[in-house]
């Protein structure tokens, strides 16, 4: 029982960073709404076009969540103090990289897009958003510091502050208040950029706090040696693999929706309000794999293998009971839930029809979540990176064309196949936890020690 407290523990906050950090896009959507159809139009895209590079960010930083819960869990301070020295080098790569990156899809835009108004909205409102990546690879840093050391309050309290900074400088900067030029979609963009900077210093603020070890640092430590700039590389190649599934799994569902689009317009409005709910069903099982990695890599790291299939039991049993729950209220609920998305009755029609597929397609991936969440706390990157993109790229995406597109044209079958292939994924990685579990287990050592000096 003490291994269920302690995932419940890790993981409810962890749904309130989610809740928080979905926000931030949804007051974007609705303050740009309210000034103007073509604002709204631009920040939508605009947003679509640099979400992917963050979620990347996001992924490749992840991978220090693991190794921070090791080092602590081992009593490391010494090795904990260095991976957050390496993970610096790593945010600042991170941060570099995606603002040119988004900047160049800000000049990129207008012609991407085709649409003169909007396009060029989209374009100011990247260029004012890349300022803000720099920022948000450090708060990531910081984030995953406090996260691997499972004190999670810092993390929520940045995440309250940040929704609400975000939320005033946006209605300020788009309408104009307080002797400030209307700015239209642009000034969501630039919203983001200076939210993201306070942020980043209230949360550089509280984890100085909970981990002075980290963060106040001798002025000596300031520049590792050259060996430590190679951990640091060898650390960013091992976060690739998440931050590259998490952007292949949303380029697959962008995938989809263009099936849906060949479909009709009723199809494609119905695909993406069930995408919508999808998104918020999701949000536990994630945070509950994300809890799962920072226990069992704790227990991995003391070679304790009866504390890490305890983890992993419990974890698999509460998602499949939560999925359970979850399909239950789907199933039940599916037509009043997508009659609030919209009025039209056609695109409500299609909508609860692929509310079953969507309630099957859940409770799969939340064991997929839980046992990808399991590999990783071992230390294990490649394998849930391997299973999601054979899952989504050599099943999903050519099957769903040629069964859903090509021959039923119809997309509960894409849905159908989807809901498959997560069933094939889920089996696979559960097989190999089962595997890395039924050993003897043994003490790993996941971070150095000592910086040479």
């Amino acid at each position: 029982m003490k291994n269920l407290t302690e995932i419940l523990r890790l993981a409810i906050p962890l749904v309130i960073i989610q809740l928080c950090q979905a926000s931030l896009g949804l007051v974007d959507t609705l303050v740009a709404g309210q000034y103007h159809s073509q604002d709204l139009a631009g920040v939508g895209l605009g947003s679509s076009l640099w979400t992917p590079v963050f979620i990347f960010a996001t992924g490749v930083m992840y991978v220090l969540v693991p190794r921070f819960s090791a080092a602590v869990s081992a009593g490391d301070r010494q090795g904990a103090a260095v991976l957050f020295l390496q993970g610096r080098h790593v945010a600042l790569i991170l941060g570099v990289v995606s603002f040119v990156l988004i900047q160049a899809l800000a000049f990129a835009s207008p012609w991407l897009l085709e649409q003169g108004p909007v396009g060029q909205i989209a374009k100011h409102y990247l260029h004012c958003v890349a300022f803000a990546t720099p920022g948000l690879a450090y708060m990531l840093l910081y984030r995953f510091t406090v996260e691997g050391h499972s004190m999670l309050t810092p993390i929520i309290l940045t995440g309250l502050f940040l929704l609400i900074c975000h939320a005033v400088l946006a209605v300020v900067l788009v309408n104009g208040l307080l002797f400030v030029s209307p700015m239209g979609g642009a000034g969501a963009g630039l919203a983001t950029a200076i939210s993201a900077y306070l942020a980043l210093f209230f949360l550089r603020a509280l984890v100085r706090r909970a981990c002075p070890v980290l963060v106040a640092l001798r002025s000596e430590q300031a520049e590792p040696p050259r060996s430590g700039m190679r951990d640091s590389m060898a650390l960013l190649k091992q976060g690739l693999p998440i931050g590259l599934a998490l952007v292949l799994q949303i380029l697959a569902l962008s995938v989809l929706a263009f099936f849906a689009f060949s479909l009709g317009t009723d199809v494609v409005s119905a695909h993406q309000v069930v995408i919508t709910i999808a998104m918020v069903v999701v949000m536990i099982p994630l945070a509950l794999g994300s809890a799962t990695t920072i226990r069992v890599a704790a227990f991995h790291a003391l070679g304790d293998q009866q504390n890490k299939r305890s983890v992993a039991l419990w974890a698999f049993a509460m998602a499949v009971i939560y999925a359970a729950l979850a399909g239950v209220a789907l199933l039940w609920s599916g037509p009043t839930l997508t009659g609030y998305f919209s009025n039209d009755s056609q695109v409500i029609r299609v909508a609860s029809g692929l509310i079953a597929c969507l309630a099957v397609f859940q409770f799969f991936d939340a064991v997929q979540m839980v046992a990808s969440g399991v590999l990783r706390g071992l230390g294990d990157f490649m394998k849930p990176f391997a299973v999601v993109v054979f899952a989504y790229w050599i099943i999903v995406i050519p099957a769903g064309y040629v069964i859903g597109v090509r021959y039923a044209q119809d997309i509960g079958m894409v849905w159908t196949v989807l809901a498959l292939a997560i069933f094939v994924a889920a089996g696979v990685l559960c097989r190999y936890v089962y595997k890395a579990l039924s050993g003897p287990g043994e003490t790993v050592k996941l971070v150095p020690s000592a910086v040479s000096r």
